[in-house]
């Protein structure tokens, strides 16, 4: 970790809903702030953190490595949270459910992104990081059903910020399962920080609902480590 994000780590992993936001607010590095245009891509093979000389993602054969699991579920009857589906929580992990905040409350657009409400924040903390896993969860009929326009719509929502080269592909989650999803890799500016940083969303739809899990982060070196957390989520979804 840079000195620099050293400095304001213990700054910004003590805010309120911390980085609810997918990536930093503010106008962006000399340039304006928005969203980047979009694109879909089809490949054969998975993304792999960091094998490009900067720490973004490259497309390769073979699997992420995921985390050892605590042995416990998220989303499970008794869990913190109950959400639309099921998935392994990494090990020291730490979940915790999002209670619904009035629409009038000053944290109302922190706990909203397009459809979707936040649901549960997964802790990395406990487990030596500086992030959160986030689920989002959506009414079953929302984006006319379609989870790929949830997650378009969540990653366009204005509190996002400044959102950079966007790709989406067509997945399946739960291993043998094979619940069909669709998942976004993207960067994100940071003006606090000064610096760019990747950031992964997935969707799926089930009976129960649309469910968008998000994997953020302080800066891209903590992304990196916690991305196995993200994998082995995405790896037991069930619904």
């Amino acid at each position: 970790m840079s000195a620099a994000v050293a400095a304001v780590a213990a700054m910004v992993a003590g805010a309120a809903l911390t980085g609810c936001s997918s990536g930093g607010s503010g106008s962006g590095h000399g340039k304006s702030s928005g969203h980047a245009k979009d694109k879909d891509v089809e490949f054969s093979g998975t993304y792999v953190p960091g094998t490009d000389g900067k720490g973004l993602d490259k497309v390769t054969p073979g699997a992420r490595p995921t985390s050892p699991s605590s042995g416990r579920l998220v989303g499970a009857a008794g869990s913190p949270c109950r959400l639309p589906v099921t998935f392994a929580l990494a090990a020291q992990w730490k979940a915790k459910a999002v209670k619904p905040v009035d629409a009038d409350d000053p944290l109302a657009e922190l706990s909203t992104q397009g459809e979707t409400r936040l649901a549960c924040e997964i802790d990395a903390k406990p487990a030596g990081h500086i992030g959160f896993l986030r689920v989002w969860t959506a009414p079953a009929t929302a984006g006319g059903g379609d989870a790929r326009k949830v997650l378009k719509g969540w990653l366009a929502a204005p509190v996002v910020g400044d959102v950079r080269k966007p790709t989406y592909r067509d997945i399946t989650v739960g291993g043998k399962a094979g619940l069909p999803a669709v998942e976004v890799v993207y960067e994100s500016y940071s003006k606090l920080l000064d610096e760019t940083k990747q950031e992964h969303a997935v969707a799926l739809k089930t009976s129960r609902g649309i469910t968008v899990l998000h994997l953020g982060g302080l800066d891209g070196e903590e992304h990196e480590g916690m991305l196995p957390a993200y994998e082995l989520a995405k790896n037991t979804m069930a619904s």
